[in-house]
């Protein structure tokens, strides 16, 4: 047995745990400073009634309003599955935690459904074109059913 009563690998694991859960706190800053800025872009787009181009991104009034609905089901997605989970397990909603519930499910409801929306832009679709048809070719006359003779295997050659 080892006489090193030092606990260097129970350090490492908590600092490896701290990094993690910095990484992770600046992910979700960084994701809720993103929904807020694509909600002011369609805030603009809304209230000028046009169409605002940014980085090949197209924001439109008429996505607007879907965009804000979408931020909104998302705060009630996360609410109501954080409530859920607080009443299965007997433990009391921690209210410190509401509004980074509420910041992080309007940020996956904005960004879930836009990326979920069609990439394609609307065109028109180009008109089929109808060409007249050639009528079927006919068909080949079929060799008529012959019955077997008696003497069909002399007769090959």
């Amino acid at each position: 047995m080892s006489g090193n009563k030092n606990d260097e690998a129970g350090a490492a694991a908590g600092m490896m745990g701290a990094g993690f859960l910095a990484v992770l706190a600046f992910l979700f800053g960084l994701l809720v400073f993103l929904a807020i800025a694509v909600s002011l872009i369609y805030l603009f787009a809304l209230v000028s009634g046009k169409e605002i181009t940014l980085w090949g991104d197209t924001y439109r009034p008429s996505d607007a309003l879907i965009a804000y609905r979408n931020g909104v089901i998302g705060v009630a997605i996360v609410l109501t599955i954080t409530v859920f989970i607080c009443e299965f397990y007997s433990m009391a909603f921690p209210k410190e935690w509401l509004s980074y519930l509420m910041a992080g499910g309007y940020s996956v409801g904005l960004f879930w459904i836009l990326g979920s929306g069609d990439d394609e832009e609307e065109t028109p679709s180009t008109p089929v074109d109808y060409r007249d048809l050639q009528p079927p070719l006919s068909e080949p006359a079929e060799k008529p059913f012959d019955y077997a003779s008696w003497d069909d295997e002399r007769n090959t050659p």
